[in-house]
């Protein structure tokens, strides 16, 4: 679990310093969720090709954390190195000022993402649930996602399915989208277990799009409220389609191999 924590640390560090050769005004807050969207596409697909060559084992993982610490590169560019110092005493005077004196919309953005982190958290950490019968899910749409995305996930981690096929129908060429199995594929060979796995990618990614949403609502509409309404709109539409249930019914699901 720890390796997987670093690794994703390392893709968020790499994605928010990408975002200084694009992005000129970006807070830094901005910047950590556009920079975890970007690290985990980056470590995604440079694992992906590695494992093409080598297989999904610790030296493919340990070649893909050398790939994601390539924009640390971008540091020796002075100006870039400035404005991250720029962004951070900016970030950390924003927090004393919310702290000392805190003004209505530092309340309501505080109470905002107080939420959003609290609300990722109780819905994906309900996504897979281990019980003496079995797999469980809190999450209604999970009942036939989630077989699917396990055996994905479990015939990347220890099938090594390179070139990928369809893990369903054997010998098919593998059409869906499967990136973001890869990744959480990735974790379990790091020591994450399966639950893990996916709490750490769906719990960062959860919240990043959360904010990305709103600093385009914010950039497109100008507007605070308008900005804060949209993501809320869009978790409430997600969470709503999903229904949540208040009983963990059991899912048989045999990992494939």
């Amino acid at each position: 679990m720890i390796t997987s924590l670093a690794l994703s640390l390392i893709a968020i560090a790499s994605g928010t310093l990408l975002t200084y050769t694009y992005d000129d005004d970006a807070p830094l807050a901005a910047r950590l969720c556009s920079g975890a969207c970007i690290g985990f596409a980056v470590m995604g697909l440079a694992g992906f090709i590695l494992a093409m060559c080598l297989g999904l084992n610790p030296l493919t993982i340990g070649l893909t954390a050398g790939v994601l610490l390539l924009p640390a590169g971008l540091l020796k560019r002075p100006d870039i190195r400035k404005q991250l110092n720029a962004d951070i005493d900016a970030a950390f005077k924003a927090i004393a000022r919310a702290s000392s004196k805190p003004d209505r919309w530092a309340f309501i953005y505080f109470l905002f993402y107080a939420g959003v982190l609290i609300v990722m958290w109780l819905v994906f950490d309900r996504a897979l649930l281990y019980q003496p019968d079995g797999l469980a899910t809190g999450v209604l749409n999970n009942y036939g996602d989630l077989p699917f995305h396990l055996s994905v996930i479990t015939r990347f981690a220890f099938g090594q399915n390179f070139p990928p096929e369809d893990p369903t129908f054997s010998g098919v060429r593998f059409t869906y989208p499967f990136l973001t199995d890869f990744i959480s594929a990735m974790f379990v060979r790091s020591g994450a277990n399966l639950r893990q796995s996916l709490f750490i990618e769906n719990w960062i990614i959860g919240v990043a799009m959360v904010g990305v949403l709103h600093r385009f609502a914010l950039r497109l509409l100008h507007n605070r409220t308008a900005a804060i309404l949209t993501p809320t709109r869009v978790v409430m539409l997600a969470i709503t389609s999903s229904a949540v249930s208040a009983r963990l019914p059991s899912i048989a699901v045999e990992p494939v191999a």
